[in-house]
């Protein structure tokens, strides 16, 4: 039997547990003051759309190593937060966390593409009519 996957769009907070496909688009490493820092990523399931995923000091020795740009992944168990930031890097309400519990699967997926973008109309961006500004890669 083949199993049901979410997809970002539909990730509202009010789930327990999600199962995402996803491809890391974009990965980068946000320094702090005593040079230790979080890991910060984009994350693009196969319909195009993206969130914002983080790991926090505490996680990120565990998947530093592990994440690379550009591969695909199977991905369980993470927290969902506000994405109430100053900068918005993604549109998406929310954002994801890795947790102690969170599980990844490398997985060579064919089926997500290496990116999607997303356009906006000029206009909208000139009379700030557009909510948030997403960095497309």
């Amino acid at each position: 039997m083949a199993r049901n996957f979410d997809s970002i769009k539909d990730i509202d907070g009010t789930q327990e547990t999600l199962h995402l496909v996803i491809r890391i688009i974009d990965l980068w490493v946000v320094p702090t003051r005593d040079y230790s820092g979080h890991l910060e990523m984009v994350i693009m399931d196969s319909n195009g759309d993206k969130i914002l995923f983080m790991a926090r000091k505490d996680q990120f020795d565990t998947w530093y190593a592990m994440l690379r740009e550009g591969s695909t992944y199977i991905m369980n168990n993470f927290r969902t937060v506000p994405n109430d930031g100053q900068y918005k890097i993604c549109n998406h309400a929310l954002k994801l966390l890795f947790t102690g519990e969170t599980t990844l699967k490398t997985q060579d997926l064919l089926d997500i593409a290496n990116n999607v973008y997303g356009f906006m109309n000029f206009e909208d961006i000139l009379t700030k009519r557009a909510k948030f500004l997403c960095v497309n890669w």
